[in-house]
């Protein structure tokens, strides 16, 4: 309300303005038929303030100058079929892939790849039990890969630990290439940054039909390092999560998975604005008329502390969660939980619903944020660098790359950005000791959050089937087109009675008499008329029709006989001021 009053300030100020000295006021985004529409004001704000302002964060990462279309169809590669796990699993979908196969297991290709030998490790270590999520895989890959002391951006030696990793995990590769414009070349007519995401496809029964509904995990590669407070934990537990559902022989989704490593998070999220624009949008949505679910966008899920006073959050959080946000805090300001970032739609709701299900499962706390003023357009909201911290993320360029197709996201964080340092250790041994065991609940904590994502991958790509009697248990064919067909005539039945009873309304409400209401605290009697007659005050005569309408409210009735009728149609009378049905007229036939 607060905001919605200096609005009103604003404009008033900005009238007076206009009215005193109109041949003055030349500000390029304000035009006097404009100034009246709240809408096109903040557009127009938008256009002058931020779109103007070449080296402003907020107008680089809304701008479509870095957006170009596709120029090529994607090539997908895959594991060849000899040791394939797609191939065990589904291989009516492996045998309708287009693509290159190759074998991920050369050892000519360790050549290339310097952690070469994590690969036989992770082996070793998931062996005996592959389908379960492993915390010493997920720790070997964050000690030993990712876990850098400085940022990997264009790493190659990740890079291509990533890919032949996804690749013998059995996924459907993309490797995504593309060109932007950074924020160091704002001013240059070409492109000169270029990126690349690493796409792994697991294909559903529906993959490449109108009825396939895809669900993504994300996270980005481009990790900034140990110094930044970045181990890749992200990354590891997407690896994990695509390990353990390609190794089930039993897991076979009807909706397509797509894990996707981003480019490029540390310049703007480039490379999720990319796979949207160049990738899911043209051959996803578009060629195949596929929906998407949406996204769970996994940022660092590594910290975590029972420490009190802990755990800090922006202002923007409280703003806009105060409940969540104070529940935090008066459980004692603890780093104990997941967060999950959405707008609050009903599509991020489900995401999030599905998710705290199995986390709870899991014994861990999940804490939602919704900032339902970010389902906007970005243009008309206001203050909108303030949500900064939540929209420069992969989430954001799904909510807004397009303005017409907002995609479901919500954002995994440990919020650990925000987290203290609490500790009363003195001594370098204390200290060396109380870190070995904060990372030993971190690894454990990052394998219950794998554990819960793993569960509601497969809840949302594998929708429950409806249990069908077939002919051998005593229901023949020729009773279920008996009943469709009852059915049918029913609802048509229905839709004609709705539509007779709709007009009767309608004639009711124009041939009633001028001024006066349908009142619905009493019964009204409106007696039946030929059409083009007037119903006035002296019509209004009992007995003078044998087949009255009734206008009932949801009171009591001064008809006794009705009122079980009104009980049942409302509810009990007398109860509430306000009904949630409409007046009912009823006919009585005599």
């Amino acid at each position: 309300m607060r905001n919605s009053n200096n609005f009103i300030l604003i404009l008033q100020v900005m009238l007076n303005f206009v009215s005193s000295d109109q041949n003055k006021f030349t500000g390029k985004h304000l035009w006097q038929e404009d100034i009246l529409n709240p809408q096109k004001y903040l557009e127009k704000i938008y256009e002058y303030y931020v779109a103007d302002d070449k080296s402003n964060l907020t107008r680089w990462f809304f701008s479509s100058e870095h957006t170009e279309f596709p120029t090529r169809r994607p090539t997908y590669i895959f594991q060849n079929q000899d040791r394939s796990q797609l191939m065990s699993k589904s291989p009516q979908i492996y045998n309708r892939l287009e693509g290159i196969p190759v074998d991920f297991f050369n050892k000519e290709d360790d050549k290339l790849d310097p952690y070469y030998e994590l690969h036989i490790q992770e082996d070793k270590l998931v062996s005996e039990n592959p389908q379960k999520i492993s915390k010493e895989a997920l720790w070997l890959n964050i000690r030993r890969v990712f876990s850098q002391p400085s940022p990997v951006e264009g790493n190659e030696k990740v890079g291509t630990f990533l890919y032949r990793k996804l690749g013998r995990i059995g996924l459907v590769l993309y490797l995504q290439t593309f060109r932007y414009k950074s924020m160091r070349d704002i001013y240059n007519t070409q492109p000169k940054s270029s990126g690349v995401n690493l796409i792994g496809l697991l294909p559903g029964s529906r993959w490449g039909t109108p009825q396939d509904k895809v669900l993504i995990i994300g996270t980005n590669w481009d990790i900034q390092g140990d110094k930044a407070g970045d181990h890749g934990s992200g990354l590891a537990a997407l690896l994990e999560i695509a390990r353990v559902l390609m190794a089930d022989k039993d897991y076979k989704p009807e909706y397509s998975v797509i894990f996707v490593a981003f480019d490029k998070k540390n310049d703007g999220c480039v490379g999720s604005q990319k796979f949207i624009t160049e990738y899911l949008r043209p051959y996803i949505i578009e060629e195949y008329g596929s929906s998407i679910q949406g996204m769970f966008n996994m940022e660092t899920v590594f910290a975590f502390s029972s420490r009190n006073n802990s755990q800090m959050l922006p202002k923007v959080f409280y703003e806009s969660n105060q409940n969540i946000y104070n529940g935090i805090m008066e459980g004692g300001g603890k780093g104990n939980f997941l967060a999950v970032l959405g707008r609050g739609t009903r599509e991020e709701l489900r995401l999030g619903t599905v998710l705290r299900k199995h986390m709870e499962s899991e014994g861990l706390q999940q804490k939602e944020f919704h900032f339902p003023a970010l389902n906007s357009s970005p243009k008309i909201i206001t203050y909108l660098a303030k949500y900064s911290e939540i929209w420069n993320s992969n989430s954001g360029r799904f909510w807004f790359t397009d303005d017409t197709h907002s995609i479901p996201s919500v954002t995994l964080t440990d919020t650990g950005i925000y987290r203290r340092v609490v500790t009363n250790c003195r001594s370098p041994v204390c200290k060396i000791q109380q870190k070995r065991s904060n990372f030993l609940k971190r690894v454990l904590f990052l394998e219950s959050v794998a554990k819960s994502l793993v569960k509601t991958v497969r809840e949302l790509s594998m929708p429950p089937k409806m249990e069908t009697k077939t002919q051998s248990d005593g229901v023949k064919l020729s009773e279920n087109i008996r009943l469709y067909n009852m059915l049918s005539t029913f609802l048509s039945s229905l839709t004609n009675w709705q539509f007779r009873i709709e007009n009767k309304i309608a004639e009711l409400t124009k041939h009633y008499k001028k001024g006066s209401e349908l009142k619905t605290n009493t019964v009204n009697l409106v007696y039946e008329y030929k059409n083009g007659d007037r119903i006035n005050e002296s019509s209004i005569i009992e007995n003078n029709s044998n087949s009255p309408y009734f206008v009932i409210g949801d009171q009591s009735s001064n008809i006794p006989t009705l009122n079980n009728v009104i009980e049942n149609y409302y509810g009990h009378t007398n109860t509430t001021n306000s009904s949630y049905n409409s007046p009912m007229i009823v006919k009585v036939i005599t």
